[in-house]
């Protein structure tokens, strides 16, 4: 059995967007009308990434933007189902939210869509709670808005 090793970028190269499309494929299968991860990737700044890797396969990411000067937008992440129920997702939020501290921020956001159950149940386990929830005319569940103070 390999390791998985887990680095922390702000700047993603073309072989780094080129695994975040496959692995959104895998992540997310049935939202076939989402715009490609690239076309995301490129109207975001300042980003903060954290990207699992075994060997060299990308096998699951998180990934993030500041919206003002102390909170974090946490927009990002999903784990390949094959590599999922081992603790990556949880690694991940933990070690972007150790980063966060040392960087001063007060607060993270993220959001989710109800059908993602695992990932609601990881942010309440985190500490997250929740604040609202959206609908939007183009996504067919609704979106959970989480928040929690660093």
């Amino acid at each position: 059995m390999t390791s998985v090793n887990i680095i922390q970028t702000q700047n993603l190269n073309q072989d780094q967007i080129k695994a975040l499309t496959s692995l959104e494929k895998k992540v997310f299968p049935n939202t076939p009308t989402q715009k490609s991860i690239q076309k995301k990737l490129s109207s975001k700044e300042n980003l903060l990434s954290f990207l699992a890797y075994e060997d060299q396969n990308l096998i699951g990411c998180k990934i993030g933007y500041p919206l003002e000067s102390n909170e974090f937008y946490s927009w990002y992440g999903g784990v390949d189902p094959a590599y999922r129920k081992k603790g990556y997702a949880r690694l991940m939020m933990e070690l972007q939210h150790q980063e966060l501290k040392k960087r001063g921020y007060k607060k993270v956001i993220t959001k989710t869509r109800a059908p993602y159950r695992e990932m609601l149940i990881l942010n309440l386990q985190q500490g997250f709670y929740i604040v609202r929830c959206e609908t939007k005319p183009q996504v067919d569940s609704i979106i959970i808005v989480f928040e929690k103070s660093l």
